[in-house]
């Protein structure tokens, strides 16, 4: 079965389509500065964010720079439909499933050189792992007569991830201008599990389970222009190559390329103020699986953050984002973000954390098996992140 089949399959048990079914939702592979500030891992100036923009290899510093990230995920979902009376008339509405998940995730590690003897002047260079991307959902319902009598219960679950081993290479010819070459070697892993059971033994108990592996191989490019001291822009790309999924579901998955662009401005005022803003598109409407459209939509997205050191005290941040669904606008996204920054002999630790809520109904949503025309199931979705991060230059 293809990939879209077995997406379709799996929407018409649980009754809706998150991005979980499609390429996992974020997992914050950045650090946690850049997950308070907007989430703006494009211009995040660490040696995890020199994986993704691997322009930025050589602004960390003159050294031996060190990046480690994790965190935590919270995600809390409320199903409801509308209850009618025997006229056809709304008396209200009844709820239909309660899930909460807790997800740690490892956002990545990272290490980046740059300045130090025997490296080509102007030369910086990033390696390291991070995880893009995450599997995680649960559905757990119990199933009853309108009598409330217990017939039974259904449980949908998805796990997995998305990891990458990425390097990157900078060259800075002038100071005011650089770029950067990078590639991932792509891998993960999505397991989907079933299970329908009841309380008549007469009935007959479903448990069904998927298993497939994703492989394949990343690549990105992106410039660095420092027009004033005080002012950087980047400007990059990356593309998805020969990526392909094997075990329960087998074809190659084609991506179109993701362009994305930012700036980061230290205006001099006595608090150091930070300000950082990015962007990006995908044409999402020409993915394919196995040959076959997807049937997305093109998709952007666009955050921005503030950061502000206090005088003997820590950095504090906070910032906005917004992200259009390749799915629907319904599910499109915003995030609130913030955190603290601190400095403990010599290293960075930050805590950044973002809540994102979202609700929407199934009749908003095109092209589902799930349910007949008119259901009137409507979800109310919220998702709380806390990350951590540890960071520290070495000059040589």
């Amino acid at each position: 079965m293809g990939l879209t089949g077995v997406i379709l399959a799996a929407a018409a048990l649980m009754g809706g389509l998150p991005e979980d079914m499609f390429l996992g939702t974020s997992s914050l592979a950045g650090s946690a500065r850049s997950a308070a500030m907007g989430q703006c891992s494009f211009m995040d100036a660490s040696a995890l964010g020199a994986l993704a923009n691997p322009a930025l290899a050589a602004g960390s510093g003159p050294g031996i720079s060190i990046s480690a990230s994790g965190g935590m995920i919270l995600g809390v979902e409320k199903r409801t439909r509308t209850v009618y009376d025997s006229f056809g008339s709304s008396i209200g509405e009844a709820e239909d499933a309660f899930n909460r998940d807790a997800d740690l995730y490892p956002g990545g590690l990272a290490i980046s050189v740059s300045g130090i003897e025997g490296l080509p002047e102007g030369a910086a260079f990033a390696a390291g792992w991070r995880m893009p991307a995450r599997f995680s959902y649960r559905y757990d319902r119990e199933l009853r007569t309108e009598y409330y009598a217990l017939l039974g219960e259904e449980r949908l679950t998805i796990d997995g991830s998305l990891g990458e081993f990425c390097a990157s290479a900078a060259f800075t010819p002038a100071g005011m201008f650089g770029f950067g070459l990078g590639a991932a070697w792509v891998s993960g892993t999505r397991e989907t599990r079933w299970e329908q059971n009841w309380v008549d033994e007469s009935g007959q108990d479903v448990l069904e389970t998927t298993s497939s592996d994703l492989s394949g191989m990343t690549v990105r490019g992106s410039i660095l222009l420092r027009p004033a001291p005080a002012l950087t822009a980047c400007l990059g790309a990356e593309h998805s190559m020969s990526l392909e999924w094997s075990g329960g579901v087998d074809g190659v998955l084609d991506l179109p390329p993701a362009v994305r662009a930012g700036i980061s401005w230290l205006p001099g005022n006595p608090l150091r103020t930070l300000v950082v803003a990015e962007g990006y598109y995908r044409a999402m409407s020409g993915a394919e699986f196995a040959g076959g459209d997807m049937g997305l939509t093109d998709c952007w997205g666009a955050s921005a953050g503030v950061e502000n050191r206090m005088p003997g005290g820590p950095a504090c941040r906070f910032g906005f984002r917004y992200d259009r669904s390749p799915l629907g606008r319904t599910l499109d996204s915003v995030a609130f973000t913030a955190g603290l920054g601190f400095r403990i002999e010599g290293w960075s630790l930050d805590v950044g954390g973002s809540f994102s809520p979202r609700s929407w109904e199934q009749t908003d949503v095109t092209g589902l098996p799930s349910f007949t025309p008119g259901d009137s199931l409507a979800v109310e979705e919220t998702s709380t992140s806390i990350g951590i991060s540890l960071a520290r230059t070495l000059e040589l």
